[in-house]
C-alpha cells in the first residue's frame, strides 16, 4: 500500500509529515478508485 518506500526516505526530513500525508492521500484516493 506504501509502495514499498517510506516517504522519510524519499524527503527531507522537514517535509515528512506533509508528504506523509500525501502519500496516504494518494494511497487512499487509489484504492477508492480501484479496490483491487
Amino acid at each position: 500500500m506504501w509502495l514499498g518506500l517510506p516517504p522519510n526516505c524519499l524527503f527531507p526530513e522537514k517535509n515528512q509529515s506533509l508528504t506523509f500525508h500525501l502519500f496516504m492521500f494518494a494511497q487512499v484516493l487509489k484504492y477508492a478508485i480501484d479496490p483491487n
